[in-house]
């Protein structure tokens, strides 16, 4: 009888478990071509596509791994974006089931159901790990690694722990290493704990150091085979050269110069320290982020080996974004996911720890944190439409019956992502993005449309186009409805033979 409620009780939870996942796919799917492709999104595929030809050129600075799978998923389902994006989101969709079971095991079913949820539905992760990115790849390697590592880390008895571990996490290291440069973080992240094992005591040193030998040297072969065509095809020397110059051109010159970017309508060289911070609490609302970090700076103080490896991560992650000149609202995910994984035990150990209370409560509290960030998603999917440059082409394409109207649209903004959507056309010349006004403006008559990307407008306000709808502004009507995008409608023919003058 003991065993049949066992095994019913284990059913039950089983069930939750798949109703949850099952459920929260779906919803990670949502839209998943409701975004325009970005413009590295777009470099990533292209590339991809061009390594598996043997043309390593550029772009060096990004390793091989993740650009292979992009193109890849981009010579299988082009043009269909729902599926050329669908495998970067599985991936980022399985990265919550590892967080799922990492935080279960620490604590229980609850706390690893809302662990898993502030990963969901965190708006950040939630667009970044919808793209043919780097994110999606990078965050699922790293928390694969982090699963078979932490054992090495918190088993006590260095004997206990089985070899394939080392061989198993340093491959997955190694996968790591072959999507993005920030995974150099996890190196640190192995050398701390590294030290911090030598140090306990009944530790044979010299066993430890073959083990995290084994596991380095296991992550460098994996590295090394996706290196491999590039190594026969541009040789050792060219291969560590050009590799090198990339990084230290886009990681270090970037960084220390900035560049031209948009930040609340406002043109910064280098990102303001505040970035992250009113990026978070502009997509995850204030009751999220502080809990996030409220309960993540709690955990801290725990002083639990839980608490002080995923704190040792997120201080790695978030110093290595934070120092970056140039920031991102995706690059906040990386850095999310240790403060994820420390709010949700600081909240645990709190409750159960400081406050002792009864688990009845716990999942009340629990239920409204998932609640909140459910809602906040949703409200995200429900109200988002095809944005920016996609926006745009669905608005010309209905303007023209499909096509079939003989128009013409010029279009100020993106010229990489401007090329992807000039390709969808039935004729070429019916989208223009070419900056070199002079040689266009006798042909602007032919143009009924003229859009502009908000963005790029605020770093140019004086480029010629802008201009040209500005002085005759009477002839043209504003379309609004296109997020992040401003396009003119021309409503009546116009004489501006002086303008080209």
């Amino acid at each position: 009888m003991k065993k049949f409620i066992k095994l019913d009780k284990n059913f039950q939870e089983n069930f939750l478990i798949f109703i949850f996942f099952l459920i929260s796919f779906f919803i990670f799917i949502s839209k998943l071509d409701y975004h325009y492709i970005f413009t590295d999104e777009i470099l990533y595929y292209q590339k991809g596509v061009d390594m598996l030809e043997g043309i390593f050129d550029n772009t060096l600075q990004v390793p091989p791994l993740q650009k292979y799978i992009a193109g890849i998923s981009f010579k299988v389902f082009n043009p269909d974006l729902f599926l050329m994006r669908l495998p970067f989101a599985i991936l980022g969709f399985l990265s919550s089931i590892i967080i799922f079971y990492i935080v279960k095991k620490q604590t229980n079913l609850y706390y690893g159901f809302l662990a898993s949820s502030l990963y969901l539905f965190s708006k950040v992760i939630f667009d970044s790990s919808r793209m043919m990115m780097l994110e999606p790849v990078l965050h699922f390697f790293w928390l694969l690694f982090i699963f078979y590592f932490y054992k090495i880390y918190s088993e006590k008895n260095q004997n206990n722990i089985n070899f394939k571990y080392y061989l198993i996490s340093g491959f997955l290291l190694g996968l790591a290493l072959a999507t993005k440069i920030t995974s150099i973080l996890l190196i640190f992240l192995v050398i701390t704990v590294f030290i911090i094992k030598s140090r306990e005591e009944r530790v044979d040193f010299t066993i430890l150091l073959k083990n995290f030998l084994a596991l380095f040297g296991f992550s460098l072969i994996t590295l090394f085979i996706f290196y491999l065509p590039q190594l026969y095809y541009s040789g050792i020397w060219n291969t560590v050269k050009d590799t090198l110059k990339d990084i230290l051109a886009v990681y270090l010159d970037k960084s220390s110069e900035g560049k031209d970017h948009v930040i609340n309508g406002q043109v910064y060289v280098i990102s303001p320290w505040w970035f992250y911070f009113e990026a978070q609490i502009k997509n995850d609302g204030v009751y999220v982020f502080l809990f996030k970090y409220l309960f993540g700076i709690f955990a801290i103080f725990s002083r639990n080996k839980f608490s002080t490896f995923w704190g040792i991560l997120f201080f790695l992650s978030f110093a290595f974004h934070q120092f970056s000149g140039v920031k991102n609202v995706r690059y906040i995910s990386t850095f999310e996911i240790p403060l994820i994984m420390l709010s949700v035990w600081g909240l645990y150990y709190f409750l159960n720890n400081i406050l002792k209370i009864r688990e009845s409560f716990q999942k009340i509290i629990i239920v409204i944190t998932i609640f909140i960030s459910f809602i906040n998603i949703s409200t995200y999917l429900i109200n988002l439409k095809h944005t920016e440059y996609l926006g745009v082409f669905n608005f010309f394409k209905k303007e023209t019956d499909n096509f079939q109207i003989k128009k013409r649209i010029f279009i100020f903004g993106s010229i990489r992502t401007l090329k992807y959507y000039t390709k969808l056309l039935p004729e070429e010349r019916y989208l223009t993005y070419k900056r070199q006004y002079n040689i266009y403006c006798p042909e602007f008559n032919e143009y009924s449309y003229f859009a502009f990307d908000k963005e790029e407008l605020i770093k140019d306000p004086e480029n010629d186009l802008y201009r040209f709808v500005n002085s005759y502004i009477d002839n043209f009507e504003i379309v609004t409805e296109i997020e992040d995008m401003i396009v003119y409608k021309k409503v009546k023919e116009f004489d501006y033979t002086e303008f080209c003058q």
